[in-house]
């Protein structure tokens, strides 16, 4: 008699419990980077979380599509490409392109060694007491990147200390 109580109290419990189908997503755009290199502008992005397997993708340098045939990877050098080009990436969803989801307006130059990087200014800190400059006290200590704003784009935050 107990143990069918106890059951019952159990079922009823896992069965009131909310149910969810899916996990929760933020909603990212590509997040498409174009850096310099020597063999042209490499250019990367985001695959979506709820894009599907066969899900191609077009890139275009200046509104001219650079790659022949659908992509089926996420990141390509575009040997033409140069410093002031502007990329623009579209999925190619069951031989349909959609809308351009991503755009890269800026392309990052290498520092000497291959590596692209994009470069934070340190901010302006002022003291308090006597108005003087003390940005040199503070130093970079730790980052991460998070959608802060519902943008669909990620924010660096630097922790300085």
């Amino acid at each position: 008699m107990k143990h069918k109580i106890f059951l019952a109290a159990a079922m009823s419990l896992i069965m009131s419990a909310p149910a969810s189908a899916q996990r929760f997503m933020d909603k990212l755009d590509r997040g498409l980077v174009a850096v310099k290199t020597t063999d042209g502008v490499y250019c990367s992005w985001r695959i979506l979380g709820e894009e599907y397997y066969g899900v191609k993708y077009n890139l275009y340098r200046d509104g001219v599509k650079v790659n022949s045939t659908p992509l089926t990877v996420s990141n390509y050098t575009d040997a033409a490409g140069t410093a002031s080009s502007t990329y623009t990436v579209r999925a190619v969803v069951n031989g349909l392109e959609q809308t351009a989801t991503g755009t890269a307006t800026k392309v990052l130059s290498t520092n000497g060694n291959g590596f692209g990087y994009l470069e934070i200014p340190r901010p302006k800190r002022y003291s308090v007491k006597d108005g003087t400059d003390i940005t040199d006290t503070f130093e970079p200590n730790d980052a991460t990147v998070a959608d802060v704003d519902g943008d669909g784009q990620m924010e660096l935050i630097v922790k300085q200390w």
